[in-house]
């Protein structure tokens, strides 16, 4: 299982960095070799009659691969099950023992103690106690975007906690810093669900990615349903991705056109937090929405589809462009809405029935979130299934020359283009459909 990116050769600079290691207050980052060595004993195999829950020790010498394999869903189970479930992090890494996966660790400082007290022995609590040092990793993978064959993308990345900052930054550092040692242009990956993954977004732009729907292709990224990211790393030095990672230096060249990076919500605002929920879906249609005119993607949530029986209401006949306006206007009316409404301070003293009926009216008077939404409802009489029709026959029209699509598999950005939407980062967009 011969590996090429997360090898000490290219990871011992970036972890060894004096901003990283003292990021990672005495974690310690792995490769796949240095993880299964510390996590296997010897001369041992699976069960193959109870894979994940044992591990018996052999005289002889087994294949590395299944045991490796083995311990790696281990892994998955345990540290991605809540947040992606465990049959999709099980599979993930069961594609390891292909040499064109690869896998970076991330592990608490006394790791090493835990492998000394267990000596050789394998049981279930040993396995536990590993396991329970575990922090995070990240898995690539090479080729999964077919129209660069040599280029590593992020497959998964999984750490046990948001609150556990900055590991998730830190591995993925990791694979930038890496991925330039081995002269790979460019950091490639998919965002699952889009503007709505708020802190995958977030994350992921914090350490240069932009938005880049160019990759949409039968021959790259296939699922329109998720967000297509990129960076050049040759815009960027190897103490760039060190100093982002670590938090000792803010990215601040930040290319998003619709302006979702200021949607912070206020800690314990619950209407600003349901207010970016609602931005975030507008966002997603609208690098969507150029897909669903050329049949390429089918709005198939009931958010979606409420989204456009709002155009409908807007506009008799749509075109590409009324659509765009359409979504524009919505998001940055709902941005205004979000930075105007202020957090609902709990009265200070109640110990006072005076104090409190003068503050009550106050709380009486202050718009729910429903009403400060209701204007983005629709009001139309038209029937759901009238609706429905529209729907259907903006996806099926045929378009004329004034409808130019943002940069669809033509790559002629459209005269209407606001900003970066889709960067290019020198891919030619393929001429398979």
């Amino acid at each position: 299982m011969q590996k090429e990116v997360f090898i000490s050769e290219h990871l011992d600079a970036y972890r060894n960095n004096e901003k990283i290691v003292k990021a990672l207050e005495g974690r310690v980052l792995l490769n796949h070799d240095e993880f299964v060595k510390w996590y296997s004993p010897p001369k041992i195999r699976m069960s193959q009659r109870n894979l994940p829950k044992m591990i018996n020790r052999q005289p002889s010498l087994e294949r590395v691969e299944t045991v490796s394999n083995a311990i790696l869903e281990l892994m998955a189970e345990s540290v991605c099950e809540k947040k992606i479930g465990k049959t999709y992090g099980i599979n993930a890494v069961r594609r390891l023992v292909h040499s064109q996966f690869d896998i970076l660790v991330l592990v608490e400082s006394n790791y090493l103690d835990v492998k000394a007290k267990e000596g050789h022995t394998y049981t279930k609590t040993a396995a536990n106690k590993k396991m329970n040092h575990v922090l995070g990793f990240i898995i690539i993978e090479k080729g999964e975007c077919r129209r660069l064959p040599n280029a590593y993308s992020v497959n998964l990345i999984c750490v046990r906690s948001i609150k556990d900052k900055p590991r998730g930054a830190i591995l993925l550092g990791a694979y930038l810093y890496c991925c330039k040692k081995i002269g790979q242009r460019y950091g490639l990956l998919e965002l699952a669900d889009g503007y709505k993954n708020t802190a995958g977004f977030f994350s992921y732009s914090k350490m240069g990615f932009v938005k880049n729907t160019t990759l949409f292709d039968k021959q790259c990224f296939k699922d329109m349903g998720n967000l297509p990211m990129s960076i050049d790393l040759a815009d960027y030095r190897y103490s760039d991705f060190a100093d982002y990672a670590s938090g000792h230096r803010k990215f601040t060249n930040f290319r998003d056109n619709t302006g979702f990076l200021d949607i912070v919500p206020e800690k314990g605002n619950v209407v600003q937090e349901q207010l970016q929920h609602e931005i975030a879906r507008y966002c997603n249609m609208l690098y969507r929405m150029p897909f669903i005119f050329k049949q390429d993607f089918k709005p198939i949530t009931n958010e979606d589809r409420k989204i456009l029986f709002d155009i409908f209401d807007a506009y008799e006949d749509p075109s590409i462009d009324d659509c765009i306006d359409f979504l524009y206007e919505s998001i940055e009316e709902l941005s205004s809405t979000f930075h105007e409404t202020k957090y609902p301070h709990e009265i200070q003293d109640t110990s006072s029935e005076e104090n409190y009926e003068e503050e009550k009216p106050e709380l009486k008077k202050r718009k729910t979130l429903k009403q400060k939404l209701a204007k983005y409802v629709s009001k139309t009489s038209r029937s759901k299934t009238e609706k429905a029709k529209s729907v259907q026959s903006l996806s099926k029209r045929q378009r004329g020359p004034d409808n130019i699509l943002i940069l669809g598999k033509s790559a002629t950005p459209s005269t209407r283009q606001r900003g970066p939407d889709n960067v290019y980062v020198g891919l030619k967009p393929s001429s398979h459909s």
